[in-house]
């Protein structure tokens, strides 16, 4: 496979094509400030706390600080994984269900996919391509859209979250995502990306689901390459700009 899978490191995830190395949408985008961050670090913390008092309290009195401080910071990590783990099972379970593949009832997935037929039938689009991988060579990205769609007449790039809520920055996600040169496919051919003029968020919860249209114009575009334009430095400029202390 030539790269579609993308690759994990501690610096972030990269896409590999051929002998290029692209950056990933989603690695570029952890540029961003995210100001509730903090806030909901510390409240998962606190929450941790609440639930698992005698927990604490009693590795506390066994003199073992250290692994309650653990404990105890490592709550926001451990939701956080678990939602990205949900996340990535709801997006198979579409794939799986655009392909034609049954669904197993019980699974933890089973009420997003029902929501997802919902609104398949509810608007009819046309599905061109699900989860493919999008490179853009100018400016070094590359990342996996969920659904390229025909919709009222329109080409859409619709992409499908499960977690809480929907934020600003999944529109410059979108707008990356509309803006690839072409699509990677396994053989290793290139085709070239359909002219899209939309972008949405289609949110599937266990309750329901929301169809959420968000901005892809070029200045919500420009702000994803400002955001790239950052990480680079903190990536690729940043480390080596410090030179080293002059003594006379």
């Amino acid at each position: 496979m030539p790269g579609l899978e993308p690759r994990d490191s501690r610096e972030g995830r990269t896409y590999t094509w051929g002998d290029e190395s692209f950056w990933s949408v989603t690695t570029v985008l952890k540029a961003l400030n995210k100001p509730a961050l903090p806030s909901w670090s510390a409240k998962m913390v606190a929450e941790y706390v609440a639930e698992n008092f005698s927990f604490i309290q009693d590795m506390m009195i066994d003199g073992k600080k250290d692994e309650a401080i653990g404990a105890m910071k490592g709550a926001p990590w451990r939701t956080k994984t678990k939602a990205a783990d949900l996340g990535t099972l709801v997006h198979q379970a579409v794939e799986a269900y655009c392909m034609g593949v049954e669904q197993l009832p019980g699974l933890e997935t089973e009420a997003h996919v029902q929501h997802f037929a919902r609104w398949l039938e509810a608007f009819k689009p046309k599905i061109i391509e699900s989860e493919v991988t999008v490179f853009n060579r100018r400016y070094n990205y590359a990342g996996t859209l969920d659904l390229l769609v025909e919709l009222d007449p329109n080409i859409w790039v619709i992409d499908v979250k499960s977690g809480s809520g929907v934020y600003p920055e999944f529109a410059m996600q979108v707008a990356a995502y509309a803006h690839g040169e072409f699509i990677g496919r396994q053989d290793g051919s290139e085709d070239k990306m359909p002219e899209v003029t939309r972008g949405a968020v289609l949110h599937l919860r266990p309750n329901g689901y929301k169809f959420i249209p968000v901005d892809i114009s070029d200045p919500v575009y420009r702000s994803f390459l400002h955001c790239r334009e950052l990480f680079r430095f903190v990536e690729e400029i940043g480390p080596h700009v410090i030179m080293g202390e002059v003594r006379k």
